[in-house]
């Protein structure tokens, strides 16, 4: 009889936290990732091509990185570590496909054009 009296506030909890976290953190990891790329975008315009894609896609991924451990360490501070790592690890699993693909994508369609 007790489980159900745990499970049932655990579970609203972890159904509320990943929108309620997730959304903020993808927006925090674009910034963070923006404010990369603008540095970056200046070094960019000096390299050739071949320099500029593997820097392109590494270096939103290693801001992504950092970010989450920020995030990670902030959180940990205030929440259980179980809780943590589904907060940080869904939205890195959605951010990071993103952050790494559509750059390169760009990048080939100005190319292109």
């Amino acid at each position: 009889v007790v489980l159900p009296a745990v499970v049932l506030p655990a579970a609203a909890v972890v159904a509320v936290l990943p929108a309620a976290v997730i959304l903020p953190a993808v927006v925090v990891l674009r910034v963070a990732v923006a404010i990369v790329e603008m540095g970056l975008r200046a070094v960019v315009a000096a390299l050739p091509v071949a320099v500029i894609l593997p820097a392109v896609v590494v270096l939103p991924v290693v801001a992504v990185v950092v970010t989450a451990v920020f995030l990670m360490t902030l959180l940990s501070m205030m929440l259980p570590p179980v809780m943590v790592l589904p907060i940080v690890a869904v939205p890195l699993i959605v951010a990071v496909p993103l952050i790494v693909a559509v750059p390169p994508v760009v990048a080939t369609m100005k190319q292109t054009v």
